[in-house]
């Protein structure tokens, strides 16, 4: 039985490989994303193989032929059950994934990264060459043609412009959702890059005219950027005899054919029968006739536009005057060739046309005497054609198509810290430099009205009428009634009104004060006043007064055995030591406590000498009291500031001192409640995307650590901030056009045994395809497989009239069975079969052929009999 079809290219959609686990639901399924949906979202393989059986089809006769090949195809369903099974993988938290590029160039040198407001010409400072890349390698220019001969090593160099290529955070405004984020940037206002092919020596060629420069130069071939480009024609400049047009033909196919015969080639998915009926031993002509259409008598260098605007090119014809037996005389060709027509100081030219959306201009530079020393190109994005790259995305060189860039990730560790707010009271919560989650109260005094924005204070309520909380006691502005009840750093202070210090002050209405006890490491925990005795004389600062502690962050209390701490004496609270004094006269700036005119000194109140040690005095405002500097869990700094006024939390990236991320404050929105808005004049809020209710942001500083503001702009009720350890980097690569990515993951990984309790194999004859609870795997074609027959006349699949010989097939139906998608592994015979397997196989445990497994299917020419050897049409 032999089935006829004719191969069509399967139009692959985006590439790239998919970590095992990764959570898609509701994107459309693709073999891109395999493993996934045969592997859970929790990293399980859960599906059906369904072999088939041949047994049901009366037109298949069960032979022992028929049997070999019915056990060929249980062998596929277990080698792709097993290598599914190898994926069922979870990583353990700790674990991290990079993307690599195979053979290409990180943008990186010793010492420097590409960072955010880099560009590429800041990290390769002296571009890019042979050494760097091999598409740039050296070679030699051979010309023993005309009246000249040259044998010339040249060189190749790929110059980014210093001001194009930059790292931004900021929006896509090329695409239609508009999403924000960090991208690599083209703009349109510079060249992008100049390349450059410099001769060691120049070339020498006969410039008397255009037709000498020709002969001298036609047919010689220029290896650019990993291709063979021939020079077809040459023209001249009249005046000096530069080179003012260098005409260049390469091709996706080259071949070498004889006179008299016919071959078959593929260029882009189509097939084309080429006819030679005549190679001219007079004129060095050849003619072609291409799918019925003949061409004219074409010389070297010329060219032929076929009707479907496939273009034919000659290199050389080669007659042969001794025989003219079938074959003898040859010539070689480009089919699908590009002509290139390199202009001085003008337009590059592609097939007749400027290079869409980009200003792609050549330089061809001369000697003193008239040689050709240097070809330069310059290349410039259109204003309409802004570039963005994102993660995972890739660009290709326009003008030779044989580099590309690729953005394959962010390398940065990095802590969340967030702050949510429900009408008056919000919450900072982070994480502290020795794990444990701390959440920080803050409190809107509601003092002005909406959306004039409120004072807002750490801790859970505010202070009575006649107890102040003075941060910064000790440079001012002074004391504040109404404060929260929290002290910042050392110094700050908690004071009460009185007629009589030692009577009629109560320092019990201090109870309740919170505040950061921060390490001399940076670690951080939050602690709260508990308690406050007057002592066995029943008056404050009488000499026995005591007081307790508790550790927020751990539930710890403090209490020195019930018997209370003494004021003025260091208390160990396990991660450091803690000093609270009493005192009178608790003036601030000059001014007496609740009464500015008042000179009086009878205030009494509770100062904190020692409550912070890493970063005593912070960085807020440019190192000014009233702010504690800590770290978080990745080690990322973090400053937090209570001076009263309307900012509650500056962040910091440890880049330097004063070098704060942003400021976040509460904000009425014109309703009731309030929320949390970022106010900082210079940062840029983007929507994440058109229409979005959410903003981002990135830091503050000219040359930003990569910390990512996140706000509700809706309802101004949470913002979060995500704060690096280090300094991001970004993982660009400069590569040949067909490298490959390929992302491995690192750290614990836990493997997910299969449950085998109700069996994952059936057969097509006993399998209930009516109401699958699992997506399934069909191996063999719908001659054999009553499943893929089933879905073949439900116009799903291909027939089995529609394969072809040396053919498979790889095919994922989404929601062929309810909600369950159904993945086809098929051949036209069961060694095709066979290899679909294994290509299958390499795709899930090696990630080979991850580009090629793209879209929704593929067809395979498996006529090599190898992996290595298949083909995808």
């Amino acid at each position: 039985m032999e089935m006829k079809k004719t191969i069509k290219k399967i139009a692959a959609l985006v590439g790239g490989a998919v970590m095992a686990g990764a959570t898609l639901a509701g994107a459309f399924a693709a073999l891109d994303d395999l493993p996934h949906p045969f592997v859970n979202d929790n990293g399980v393989f859960d599906a059906y193989v369904v072999v088939g059986t041949m047994g049901w089809n009366p037109n298949i006769a069960f032979t022992a032929s028929a049997a070999t090949d019915l056990a060929k195809d249980v062998s596929v369903g277990m080698d792709v059950a097993t290598a599914f099974g190898q994926t069922s993988v979870t990583s353990a938290g700790s674990g991290s994934s990079s993307t690599t590029v195979s053979n290409g160039l990180l943008v990186h040198t010793p010492g420097q990264d590409l960072n955010y407001n880099e560009h590429i010409a800041d990290v390769l400072t002296t571009g890019i060459s042979g050494d760097d890349l091999s598409v740039f390698a050296t070679h030699n220019f051979i010309d023993n043609k005309g009246d000249n001969t040259n044998n010339i090593p040249y060189t190749q160099k790929l110059e980014f412009n210093t001001s194009n290529a930059r790292i931004i955070f900021g929006q896509d405004m090329s695409k239609d959702t508009r999403n924000a984020g960090t991208f690599l940037k083209f703009n349109s206002d510079q060249n992008l890059y100049t390349y450059k092919l410099k001769f060691d020596s120049s070339v020498q060629f006969n410039n008397a005219d255009s037709s000498k420069a020709t002969d001298d130069l036609q047919g010689t071939t220029l290896n650019i950027q990993g291709k063979d480009y021939m020079i077809s024609s040459v023209k001249l400049n009249a005046t000096n005899g530069h080179i003012k047009e260098l005409d260049l033909l390469s091709g996706s196919v080259i071949a070498t054919q004889g006179e008299y015969t016919t071959q078959t080639y593929t260029v882009n998915g189509k097939t084309y029968t080429v006819e030679i009926p005549i190679i001219s031993d007079q004129d060095g002509t050849v003619e072609f006739v291409i799918n019925g259409q003949t061409t004219d008598a074409l010389a070297p260098g010329m060219t032929f536009t076929l009707n479907d605007g496939t273009i034919i090119g000659v290199k050389n014809v080669m007659p042969n005057e001794g025989s003219e037996a079938q074959g003898a005389d040859q010539t070689t060709f480009y089919l699908g060739a590009n002509k290139l027509v390199l202009e001085d100081g003008n337009y590059i030219k592609m097939n007749g046309e400027k290079i869409d959306g980009y200003y792609a201009k050549a330089n061809l530079v001369h000697d003193s005497s008239n040689m050709l020393k240097e070809i330069d190109i310059t290349l410039q994005p259109k204003s309409m054609n802004k570039i963005f790259l994102g993660v995972g995305d890739s660009w290709t060189d326009p003008v030779f198509g044989q580099w590309k860039v690729d953005f394959t990730g962010i390398d940065k560790t990095t802590e969340n810290v967030t702050s949510t707010t429900s009408g008056s009271n919000g919450d900072l919560v982070f994480t502290t430099l020795d794990g444990k989650s701390v959440d920080i109260p803050v409190i809107n005094d509601q003092s002005t009205t909406a959306p004039t924005p409120a004072n807002v204070w750490f801790g859970e309520q505010l202070s009575a009428s006649d107890v102040y909380i003075d941060q910064d006691h000790a440079n001012g502005p002074g004391p504040t009634a109404g404060a929260g009840m929290a002290w910042v750093t050392n110094g700050d202070s908690c004071a009460v009104a009185s007629t009589t210090a030692a009577n009629d002050g109560d320092l019990s209405k201090c109870v309740g004060i919170e505040f950061p006890v921060v390490t001399s490491s940076g670690n951080v925990h939050w602690f709260q006043l508990t308690g406050i005795d007057k002592g066995t004389d029943n008056e404050w600062l009488g000499g026995d007064d005591t007081f307790t502690l508790e550790d927020l962050t751990t539930g710890v209390d403090y209490d020195n055995g019930g018997n209370g701490f003494t004021f003025g004496s260091a208390v160990d609270v396990g991660l450091t030591t803690v000093n609270l004094t009493e005192q009178t006269n608790m003036v601030g700036d000059g001014y007496l406590l609740g009464n500015s005119s008042n000179t009086g000194s009878d205030d009494i109140g509770i100062v904190a000498t020692t409550i912070s040690h890493y970063g005593t005095t912070g960085i807020h405002d440019g190192g000014n009291s009233g702010a504690a500097l800590f770290k978080l869990h990745n080690g990322a700094e973090m400053d937090i500031s209570a001076d009263g006024t309307t900012v509650y939390a500056d962040f910091y990236d440890g880049q330097n001192a004063g070098g704060h991320l942003g400021q976040w404050q509460y904000d009425g929105d014109g309703t009731s409640s309030h929320g949390i808005d970022i106010t900082a004049p210079s940062l840029t809020l983007y929507p994440t995307e058109k229409d979005s209710h959410t903003s981002v942001a990135l830091d503050l500083e000219s040359n930003p650590w990569g910390a990512i503001f996140t706000l509700d702009n809706t309802d101004h009720n949470s913002a979060s901030v995500s704060i690096p350890s280090d300094r991001a980097k970004m993982d660009v690569y400069i590569s040949p056009a067909a490298a490959t990515t390929t992302t491995t993951t690192s750290g614990p990984v836990t493997v997910n045994h299969v449950d085998v309790s109700s069996g994952i194999s059936r057969v097509d004859t006993d399998f209930d395809a009516s109401t699958p609870d699992k997506p399934v795997i069909l191996v063999g074609g719908p001659s054999v497989n009553k499943l893929v027959n089933n879905l073949a006349d439900a116009g799903l699949t291909d027939k089995a009239s529609d394969y072809a010989p040396d053919t498979a097939v790889i095919q994922l139906i989404e929601n062929a069975y309810g909600t369950n998608d159904a993945l086809i592994v098929a051949g036209y015979a069961a060694k095709d079969t066979n290899l679909a397997g294994k290509v299958l196989s390499a795709r899930l445990l090696e990630g080979q052929f991850s580009d090629k497994l793209t879209g929704d299917k593929v067809v395979i020419n498996t006529s090599a009999g190898t992996l290595s050897g298949v083909e995808f049409e």
